[in-house]
C-alpha cells in the first residue's frame, strides 16, 4: 500500500510539474494586483464606460466596428479599437458598473500575457528557466500598474495577447505547417489588429525574428497576413468614421519639433525600467530642445542600443538581438513620430518593455548556470522580485482614488489642464460647485484652448443660475470643439431654461446629428412634451431606446407620454418594461398602479402601490394615491390612514390635503 501511494504521490508531481510555473506566474500577479480591485472609475473609464451607451447592448457590436471608442459618449477618439470596446460590452453585461469585476479582468488578461510570454521565450529560445525569469520579472514589475489598475487601459494586454499568442502560431506553423496551426495564427492575428494599433507591429516582428534567427521565409503564409493588414486598413478607412468628426491635433510642432521629445522619453522610460520611482500619468506634450540633457541622453541610449545589437549580429547573439529589436519595433507606434496624446506614458512600456526584462533574465540565466554564482542569482531574483511587487502594490494605491489620483498627477505635472479638470470633475460629482469652477478655472490657465473646461464651466454655471456666463462658456468650447455635442446639449437645458424653446430644440437637434445621444433625445423629447407635441416626444424616446433598450427612465418617460395620450395599454406596456429593468422603481410602480385601478383592475392597482411603499416608506405620492384608491372603494379608515401618512412626509400634499376634507 505504502509503495503504491509512493508511485500516486510521484505521479501527481510528475503531472504538476508542466503547470507549476503557470500557478506561480498567476499567483504572483493576483497577489501584486490584489489591491487594486476596489479602485473607482476614472480617466477615460466614465467615457469608454459609464458614458458609452454602445457597450449597453450586444446589438450595438456592428456600431463599435465601425466608430471610434467614444461611442454615444459625445467625446470623439482617433483611435480604433472594437475588439476592447466589445470587452467592455461583456463586462456590463455581466456585471453592470460593478468597478470590482472590470478590475478582475483586467488582472486576467494580464495573467494571460504572462502566460503567453512564458510560452513565446520558451519557443524562441527553449529554456524554460530563461523563460520563467522573463515572465516573473514582467508579472511584477510596477510599470505595468498603469495597464492592469487603469481598466480602460486594458487594451494593451488585450493586444500583448493576441500579439505574442500570434508570434508563437507563426514561429510553429514555420516549425509544424498543420492547418489548425495556420487558423490560429491568422486568428490572433487578425484579432491583435482589431484590438490596437500597436497590432500592425506584428509584421515587423516576424521579419525581426527571421532576420535575428536566420530562419528562412514561407513567401505564402506572409502574403496572407500581409492581406489580412490591408484588409484592416481598408475597412478602417472606408468604415471607421472618426477621422471625419477627430478633434483638433493635440501635438505640438511637427516632426522635426517632436524627435528631441522621442530621446527624452527614451530617457525616461530606461530610467524607470531600472529604477521604477515616480510612476505617473500626465506626460502631456511639451517641446525639447536636442541640447536638452534628457535628450542627450536618450540619444546617447539610442547609439550604444545599436552598437550593442550590431555586435550581438556579429557574434550570431540571437537573444541580444531578438530582445533589442523587440523593444525598438513595439515602441514605434508610440514614439511620437505620428502625434500622440503624451510624448511618453507608463503604459507604453507594456509591450516594449518585454526586450528589457528578456536580458535582464538572460543575465540572472547565465549567473545562475555557473555553480558559484547559482545561489547568487536566485537571491538577486527574488529581491528583484520582491522589490518589483512592493512598488507595484503602492503603486496600484495611486489608481484606488479619482481625487488622490488627480492631486498625485498634479504634483508631478502642475502645469496639467487635463488633472486640473478632472480634478474639478470630482468636486462637480459632490456637488462642490465653486470648488469645481477654481479647478476648471486652474486648467483653463494651464491650457487656454482645453476645450472640456469650457463647457465644464458652463455646466456649473447653469447650475448656480448664472446662464448668461453658462451660454458664454458654452459657446466657447464649441468655437474649440464644433464636434463636441455636450455643449450643445447643455445649450439646449441652458436655453430651455430661459424661456428660449426654438433655440434649446434647436440645440439638442444639432447634439443628436453630431452623436445620437439617449440623454439628449430624453431632453428633446420632454422639451416636445412640453410644447404639447406629444407624437414628436414618442419618436424621440423611441430613438433614445434603439440606442439603450434597457434605459429603465426612458421606459418610464414613455409610459408617461402615452398615458397623457390615452394610449393605457402602450403605458402599461411602457411602465412594466421600466419595472422589469428596475425592479425597485417605485415612481413607475405607482403610475402603473393607478392606471390598473383607473381601468377597472382595482386590487391589481392597490398592490403594486403597497409595493411601492414596501420598497419606499415615506413615498408621500404612493400613501396619497393609495388613499384615493382606498376612498373610491368605500375603505374609509384605510383611507383615512393613508392621507395621514402622506402628510406626514409631505404636509403640502394636496391630493391628501382633499381627500381628508372629503372624508370629514
Amino acid at each position: 500500500m505504502r509503495y503504491n501511494m509512493t508511485i500516486t504521490m510521484d505521479n501527481i508531481i510528475q503531472k504538476l510539474k508542466p503547470v507549476a510555473p503557470f500557478i506561480l506566474l498567476a499567483a504572483l500577479v493576483i497577489g501584486v494586483y490584489a489591491n487594486s480591485i476596489h479602485g473607482k472609475f476614472l480617466l477615460d473609464d466614465n467615457i469608454l464606460i459609464k458614458d458609452n451607451d454602445y457597450i449597453k447592448s450586444f446589438s450595438h457590436v456592428p456600431k463599435v466596428f465601425t466608430t471610434d471608442m467614444g461611442g454615444t459618449s459625445g467625446y470623439v477618439y482617433k483611435f480604433y479599437r472594437p475588439i476592447q470596446m466589445v470587452v467592455h460590452m461583456s463586462q456590463y453585461h455581466l456585471w453592470k458598473f460593478d468597478v470590482r469585476f472590470y478590475h478582475m479582468t483586467s488582472i486576467l488578461f494580464h495573467i494571460l500575457v504572462v502566460f503567453a510570454l512564458y510560452r513565446l521565450i520558451n519557443i524562441l529560445f527553449k529554456d524554460g528557466i530563461l523563460a520563467l525569469f522573463t515572465a516573473v520579472l514582467y508579472a511584477v514589475h510596477p510599470i505595468h500598474s498603469e495597464s492592469v489598475a487603469a481598466i480602460s487601459v486594458i487594451g494593451d494586454p488585450i493586444v500583448a495577447l493576441f500579439m505574442l499568442l500570434s508570434l508563437s502560431f507563426y514561429i510553429k506553423q514555420l516549425d509544424e505547417p498543420r492547418p489548425g496551426t495556420y487558423f490560429l495564427l491568422y486568428l490572433t492575428f487578425l484579432l491583435a489588429l482589431f484590438s490596437k494599433e500597436s497590432g500592425l507591429m506584428l509584421l515587423g516582428l516576424f521579419l525581426a525574428y527571421h532576420f535575428t534567427f536566420r530562419k528562412k521565409i514561407k513567401v505564402l503564409p506572409l502574403m496572407i497576413l500581409a492581406a489580412i493588414t490591408a484588409f484592416y486598413l481598408l475597412f478602417r478607412i472606408f468604415f471607421f468614421k472618426a477621422a471625419k468628426t477627430a478633434p483638433p491635433d493635440m501635438s505640438l510642432g511637427g516632426i522635426a519639433a517632436r524627435i528631441p521629445g522621442i530621446f527624452v522619453a527614451i530617457a525616461g522610460y530606461m530610467r524607470i525600467l531600472i529604477a521604477p520611482f515616480g510612476l505617473h500619468m500626465g506626460h502631456e506634450h511639451v517641446l525639447f530642445k536636442m541640447t536638452d540633457p534628457a535628450a542627450i541622453t536618450g540619444l546617447a541610449i539610442v547609439i550604444a542600443l545599436a552598437a550593442f545589437a550590431f555586435m550581438a549580429w556579429r557574434k550570431n547573439n540571437t537573444l541580444v538581438l531578438f530582445a533589442t529589436a523587440w523593444s525598438f519595433i513595439t515602441l514605434l507606434p508610440v514614439s511620437n513620430l505620428y502625434p500622440i496624446s503624451f510624448y511618453m506614458a507608463d503604459h507604453y512600456l507594456y509591450l516594449a518593455s518585454i526586450g528589457f526584462f528578456l536580458l535582464v533574465a538572460k543575465a540572472l540565466r547565465s549567473a545562475y548556470d555557473k555553480q558559484q554564482l547559482k545561489k547568487y542569482a536566485i537571491a538577486a531574483l527574488v529581491i528583484l522580485t520582491a522589490f518589483y511587487s512592493v512598488r507595484t502594490m503602492q503603486q496600484n494605491g495611486y489608481w484606488k482614488d479619482a481625487r488622490t489620483f488627480y492631486e498625485r498627477t498634479l504634483k508631478y505635472t502642475p502645469t496639467s489642464g487635463r488633472s486640473y479638470n478632472n480634478l474639478g470633475n470630482e468636486y462637480l460629482l459632490a456637488n462642490d460647485l465653486e470648488k469645481a469652477a477654481e479647478f476648471y478655472r486652474k486648467a483653463i490657465a494651464a491650457d487656454p484652448r482645453f476645450m472640456m473646461s469650457y463647457y465644464n464651466l458652463g455646466v456649473v454655471s447653469y447650475k448656480l443660475g448664472k446662464m448668461e456666463d453658462a451660454i458664454w462658456y458654452c459657446q466657447r468650447a464649441i468655437e474649440l470643439d464644433p464636434n463636441y455635442p455636450h455643449s450643445y446639449n447643455e445649450l439646449g437645458l441652458i436655453y430651455w431654461a430661459m424661456g428660449k424653446k426654438d433655440e434649446a430644440i434647436a440645440a439638442y437637434k444639432t447634439a443628436i446629428s453630431l452623436s445620437p445621444n439617449p440623454v439628449t433625445f430624453r431632453n428633446l423629447a420632454m422639451a416636445y412634451s412640453e410644447l404639447n407635441m406629444r407624437e414628436e416626444a414618442v419618436w424621440a424616446l423611441k430613438k433614445a431606446l434603439e440606442i439603450d433598450p434597457n434605459a429603465a427612465d426612458i421606459h418610464m418617460r414613455l409610459g408617461f407620454i402615452y398615458l397623457t395620450m390615452g394610449r393605457n395599454e402602450d403605458a402599461v406596456l411602457a411602465y412594466s418594461k421600466a419595472i422589469s429593468l428596475r425592479p425597485d422603481n417605485v415612481a413607475a410602480m405607482n403610475d402603473l398602479g393607478v392606471i390598473y385601478f383607473q381601468g377597472g383592475m382595482r386590487e391589481k392597482g392597490i398592490d403594486l402601490i403597497r409595493k411601492a411603499i414596501s420598497i419606499k416608506p415615506d413615498y408621500a405620492a404612493a400613501h396619497a394615491n393609495l388613499g384615493l384608491m382606498y376612498l373610491e372603494s368605500g375603505r374609509m379608515e384605510e383611507a383615512t390612514a393613508a392621507f395621514k401618512r402622506a402628510l406626514e412626509t409631505d404636509p403640502a400634499n394636496k391630493q391628501a390635503q382633499d381627500g381628508l376634507s372629503k372624508i370629514k
